[in-house]
């Protein structure tokens, strides 16, 4: 069976608030590892095969994705939410792309969307309780 290929761009620019880009950088190498499929197939991925960058700049990570050929499932993801102005702006440039913001706050006066089956506790609590 033929693999689901997966490119992701992760940038480590921008901080918010208390943060700081070194602490964006070891949550990179975070992400990186968590998005790697458990080799044994047991983590329901084994059909994915997927490759990972981390990059200081957008610059960087643009240049990456638009450098792979088409058939690839590309994905650019940002860890401030300093940087949802430019990830709004690159998704309405390249609409076929996935752009992912992690953000260490829940945005205040946004609606918020939140898929069901990624719920704990801990997260319905963060949710609904947090002001």
């Amino acid at each position: 069976m033929e693999k689901t290929r997966v490119d992701i761009a992760i940038v480590t620019e921008g901080t918010w608030g208390m943060s700081k880009e070194e602490m964006n950088e070891q949550f990179a190498g975070h992400i990186e590892r968590w998005a790697t499929p458990d080799e044994s197939g047991k983590d329901g991925y084994a059909n994915y095969e997927v490759t990972t960058k981390i990059v200081k700049t957008t610059k960087e990570a643009t240049d990456y994705l638009d450098g792979i050929c088409c058939g690839v499932t590309k994905k650019l993801v940002f860890l401030s939410r300093s940087m949802i102005p430019t990830a709004q702006g690159i998704k309405t440039q390249r609409p076929r792309w996935d752009v992912i913001v992690f953000t260490g706050l829940i945005l205040e006066g946004e609606i918020k969307v939140v898929q069901k089956n990624w719920l704990d506790v801990n997260s319905v609590k963060q949710i609904l309780l947090y002001d």
